[in-house]
């Protein structure tokens, strides 16, 4: 998280579950509530990312909604509203406008990081098997 610290400064007013769920995959662009939630990469755009599938991308949104209670074995990690798997782009979260925007949540920018941040982690917990 970039700002660890200001996370007990801010009283949240929404939590990632309130802006990201439920998600729809479109091919590739996942929405919430007909905002953008986050891309799978495609190598059209992301040189450094392996592209994930169709059939992949749903069972993915199936564990993240709750519909599938199966873990992957991927590696992943986070940084710069980025989830990387083996150091290529896995995930790119989305949604900074309607967080941040005011035809949207109007949130500052310290709230935005929190919410995109706490999204991200979740995402990384759901999906990675743990010991």
């Amino acid at each position: 998280m970039k700002n660890k610290g200001i996370k007990n400064q801010i009283k949240q007013v929404f939590t990632f579950k309130d802006v990201y769920f439920p998600l729809e995959n479109y091919h590739s662009k996942v929405f919430a509530n007909g905002h953008m939630a986050f891309d799978f990469p495609q190598k059209w755009l992301y040189e450094n990312c392996d592209e994930v599938s169709i059939e992949d991308q749903d069972k993915i949104i199936d564990i993240l909604n709750g519909k599938d209670n199966s873990k992957s074995d991927l590696e992943l990690t986070y940084k710069d509203a980025t989830i990387y798997q083996n150091g290529k782009e896995f995930i790119i979260i989305r949604g900074w406008g309607h967080l941040t925007g005011c035809g949207g949540l109007n949130l500052n920018e310290d709230e935005a990081v929190i919410i995109q941040d706490d999204f991200a982690n979740y995402i990384i917990e759901k999906l990675t098997k743990t010991n």
